[in-house]
């Protein structure tokens, strides 16, 4: 997809891309992509179905996502959040990222549990304007704005859950990190299918006029107890950064 807030002007580029797709890939002669979708958006079906297609993981340093119980309880003392449910997510304020649906998902969380977090890494064109949304509905307490940062890593580790409420992703790697990290996480039904490598997560949709409520009950309702390491999992499904072979991948 395109990340653009107006919507006329994604149409005119999603047609744009449609049709280039018909004919730009007669130029290649290998064909790559972070996932299926993401493939199907670049090139034509019968391309992604042949075997000139490849899907490459978007693979992350496990150890540094490994969950840390000491790192975990270091960070939430830190960011004053020891007692708090920690709803996180990291991503830029984009359209892409969704970041007003979330807010509206976080509102409705705050109603049942007003002593909730919601814990936002990243800076972006939206973010001014994500603020003041804060602001007005009365959330500036609960809502933490850390701009970008260069350990969102040890951030996961104060995060109770993970949400990705995406209006569309290549894969979406902070799923992955989040996973990573032990992480209960909800993404949108818009995170491809490769994005989900561990039980601990489930898809919702973000369209509804009921969906963030329906997010929010998911997210108040979720077990957080029994965190564990899940970088074995991980590892297993091919998305380890040290185990990846480009040479074997090309």
């Amino acid at each position: 997809g395109y990340d653009c807030m107006n919507d006329k002007k994604r149409i005119v580029m999603t047609k744009l891309n449609n049709l280039c797709r018909n004919f730009l890939y007669k130029y290649g002669t290998d064909f790559y992509a972070c996932s299926k979708i993401a493939g199907l958006w670049m090139f034509p079906k019968r391309i992604v179905s042949s075997n000139k297609f490849r899907v490459i993981n978007n693979a992350v340093d496990v150890d540094k996502f490994a969950f840390s119980p000491t790192k975990r309880e270091d960070m939430r003392r830190e960011l004053n959040l020891s007692d708090k449910l920690v709803v996180g997510h990291i991503g830029n304020f984009v359209y892409q990222k969704n970041h007003g649906f979330l807010i509206d998902t976080f509102n409705e969380l705050h109603k049942i549990d007003p002593n909730a977090c919601l814990l936002l890494l990243g800076d972006g064109v939206l973010f001014e304007s994500i603020k003041q949304k804060v602001d007005e509905l009365g959330l500036s307490e609960n809502v933490i704005f850390t701009g970008r940062v260069s350990n969102a890593n040890d951030y996961l580790q104060a995060m109770d859950i993970f949400v990705l409420p995406s209006n569309f992703e290549g894969l979406g790697i902070v799923a992955v990190e989040a996973q990573a990290s032990g992480l209960k996480c909800v993404f949108s039904d818009r995170v491809p299918e490769e994005a989900i490598l561990t039980e601990n997560c489930v898809s919702l949709k973000i369209n509804g006029v009921n969906d963030a409520k329906i997010w929010a009950e998911k997210i108040y309702n979720t077990d957080f107890t029994g965190r564990t390491d899940q970088t074995d999992i991980i590892i297993a499904k091919g998305y380890s950064l040290k185990k990846q072979n480009l040479n074997m991948l090309v």
